[in-house]
């Protein structure tokens, strides 16, 4: 066992005393278990290495290349002007907003409407863009380097776990498998992979700093994972139940029954004070959009089961087992870090179900709880070969090569064509085509669906479809009221002098008040996104 394994078995000491306790203080180790051939000390400290199968080091080259084929496509994507998704140029329009000055969340009108995110996305980008500039490029570096820093903490995670940087590999590349089944969100100009970041950096500090001051530092990871993502209080409440029972177990003194209540005050004080002063500096508005406008929007029944069996099992079947096998199983995992693990494995689920239940949400929700199931498998994976290293020769041959087969197994279920990922040349020049159009426009105009355009084209910015479409689904209220008065008026009154959609937003004021001329993208199968909603700038309309 190394440094880090001897330290899980001793019991937490008050934050004063950093130093490991006494053996005699110790968590006794669990008896083997009956009919278990007792291992040799040898066996016990040198599982057979994963890749010392062919099976094995093909699962081990799969998951290195999954790695590889992210960095190279991540590098690809971060130039291309355009939005690989449609709801990246809202994104792109709310930093802006920012840097000009304003607050993100204010009354909505024709010209900007808040989305429904908490701030940190916007304000690291917006750092970002005050030494880039504001582009979809800044955006995506954020995300794009949060999702290679998520890897990292899995490699890292997985390493200290299990002793093997192979594992810790097999654990990324797993994470990294995960990028088609998540609609390619983990580099675009969305707030998911900063999330994910920021969730398992809480559990990496807990980790590996079992000290006040790393309590500490988690507990400020998890206001940080709140302020980037709402569901943020799903993934800090059971990390903050397990803290402060960490904390009573074993305890002796008062003070020692204590010590994590200050994690759960900062934590639980950090949450609620800093959406206090949002509230409080946007004259209500961060709550209403926030939490007052999302939970109005409906359930989707068929989420309740199909989250567990088409988002969890469908893709990660072998990793939903391997958890369990971890945290119930023979895996040799002292019983304080499977708690540990455990809470951090129901806060990543229920913030990725949570998100599936509403209306609007997409598998890229689940983000989440792909990246502490592949650590978990990556984990299961050790604890299968260390198992079977106690077994006979011939069974510990067939266990290996088992295990090596469901590594294989699990990363091959998610191999895609990269090229399907990135925009081509024919997309980009159709999209400087479309902005020709929106520049050559004498005044504003409006693309709904793709408002960064016009932005592009030397025009002022205009709110975002998504937006709105939030606000519609969110039952009748007085600001759902306004807000169609204005946009009916704004196209009788011909606020703009070209819109240019090609869906049914206010398709009636549309063609009430503007004539169709010709569509903006000739060619019929270039510049979609290439993730999301499969929807692109349409027919041009003009004043009537």
């Amino acid at each position: 066992m190394g440094k880090a394994r001897a330290k899980d078995r001793a019991k937490d000491k008050p934050p004063e005393a950093e130093a490991p306790p006494p053996p005699s203080e110790r968590e006794p180790e669990a008896p083997p278990r009956a009919g278990t051939p007792a291992p040799t000390p040898a066996a016990a400290a040198a599982p057979a290495p994963f890749q010392s199968t062919s099976l094995g080091f093909a699962a081990l080259a799969l998951a290195a290349a999954f790695i590889l084929v992210f960095v190279i496509v991540g590098v690809q994507r971060l130039r291309y002007p355009f939005a690989l998704e449609w709801m990246e140029g809202g994104m792109l329009g709310e930093m802006r907003w920012l840097l000009e000055g304003h607050n993100l969340y204010v009354r909505p009108s024709v010209d900007y409407v808040p989305f429904i995110y908490n701030p940190l996305y916007f304000w690291v980008c917006g750092a970002v863009a005050k030494v880039l500039g504001a582009s979809f490029f800044t955006m995506r570096l954020v995300s794009y380097l949060s999702a290679l820093g998520t890897m990292g903490l899995l490699y890292k995670l997985v390493s200290i776990e299990t002793e093997e940087k192979v594992m810790g590999i097999v654990a990324a590349g797993l994470y990294a498998s995960t990028f088609k089944v998540t609609q390619q969100f983990m580099d675009i100009a969305r707030v998911d992979s900063l999330f994910v970041l920021l969730a398992m950096a809480s559990l990496w500090v807990l980790r590996t700093r079992p000290t006040a001051k790393g309590r500490a530092l988690a507990a400020v990871l998890l206001v940080l994972c709140f302020l980037a993502k709402q569901s943020g209080l799903f993934v800090a409440a059971p990390i903050v139940v397990f803290v402060l029972w960490d904390g009573v177990r074993g305890a002796k003194t008062t003070a020692e029954r204590l010590r994590g209540v200050p994690f759960a005050a900062i934590v639980g004080g950090g949450i609620l004070g800093s959406a206090l002063l949002l509230d409080a500096t946007s004259d209500g508005w961060y709550r209403y959009f926030a939490f007052e406008l999302p939970s109005g929007h409906r359930l989707v029944p068929w989420m309740w089961w199909e989250f567990w069996t088409a988002d969890l099992m469908a893709p990660l079947g072998c990793a939903c087992v391997g958890a369990l096998f971890v945290l119930f199983g023979p895996s040799g995992m002292p019983r304080r870090v499977r708690e540990l693990w455990a809470a951090a494995l129901a806060g990543l689920v229920l913030c990725a179900w949570s998100g599936r239940l509403h209306d609007g949400g997409w598998t890229n929700v689940v983000m989440p709880a792909y990246a502490i199931l592949s650590a978990l498998f990556a984990i299961a994976l050790h604890g299968g070969l260390t198992f079977a290293r106690a077994a006979a020769p011939d069974t510990r041959r067939s266990v290996q090569a088992f295990v090596a087969l469901l590594g294989l197994v699990q990363l091959a279920v998610s191999i895609y064509d990269p090229r399907h990922v990135v925009p081509t040349r024919r997309d980009e020049a159709a999209g400087w085509d479309v902005v020709a159009a929106l520049r050559g426009a004498q005044g504003d105009t409006f693309a709904p669906s793709d408002n960064y355009l016009s932005e592009m084209a030397g025009k002022h910015g205009t709110l975002h479809q998504m937006a709105v479409d939030d606000i519609l689904r969110g039952g009748e209220s007085e600001v759902r009221t306004k807000l169609i008065e204005d946009l009916r008026a704004a196209f009788h009154d011909h606020r703009w002098a070209m819109v240019v959609t090609d869906n049914d937003f206010f398709a009636a004021e549309v063609l009430a008040n503007y004539q169709r001329g010709p569509i903006s993208v000739k060619d019929a199968d270039t510049f979609f996104p290439v993730t999301g909603v499969h929807i692109r700038p349409g027919w041009i309309y003009l004043p009537k």
